[in-house]
């Protein structure tokens, strides 16, 4: 006939279901610590790529650099050899 229900004691029992289903602190710890060892190895092969990546850019610039510096003693090369331009700004022919 009386439908009670307790009220505070169901929502205490499900504040209890949800803190019991969080992980424990050890696999909290656990899984701390292995994303921490993955990110250390990450930027440990990470930073060195970009050190090299870095020189040899400099490097090559700096060829770049010293060819285009003697650019005006050097024959100009296009790459064309035995090719008939064809100029596509002059009238045609009459």
């Amino acid at each position: 006939m009386w439908d009670q229900t307790n009220i505070p004691f169901s929502r205490a029992r499900g504040v209890y279901f949800a803190i019991n289903q969080q992980p424990s602190w050890v696999t909290k710890t656990a899984l701390f610590a292995g994303a921490t060892i993955m990110l250390l190895v990450i930027l440990l092969l990470v930073i060195p790529a970009l050190i090299v990546g870095l020189v040899v850019f400099f490097f090559l610039a700096l060829i770049h650099r010293i060819k285009s510096a003697f650019a005006g003693a050097l024959p100009r090369d296009d790459g064309r050899r035995n090719v008939t331009v064809v100029r596509r700004d002059d009238p045609p022919g009459p």
